[in-house]
Order: C-alpha cells, then structure tokens, then sequence
C-alpha cells in the first residue's frame, strides 16, 4: 500500500506512487492487480503507459 499528499491531482503523482510502490513492494511483475476510483488521475495518458 502506498499514499503520497499533494497540492494538486495529476496522473504523473498517480503513475509515481504506484511505481515507488510496486518497487518498494518487490511487486513489478508479480500481477498485481490496480483498482482504483476512476478519477482523471487513475485514467490519464500517464497511468495508461
């Protein structure tokens, strides 16, 4: 699990906390599955990559 706090939602922050995350997790290619609210962060151009 991980969680940041920022001034502003971006799908750049999204796409850094997961990818800290799965590092920190050993997690990369485990098959982590991602569920998220569906807000514009968790759906941007950034996450999609």
């Amino acid at each position: 699990m991980g969680h940041e706090v920022h001034e502003q939602e971006s799908g750049e922050h999204a796409a850094n906390l997961l990818e800290q995350t799965l590092v920190r997790e050993n997690a990369l290619h485990s098959g982590v599955v991602l569920h998220s609210d569906n807000g514009a962060p968790m759906k941007s151009q950034t996450m999609r990559m």
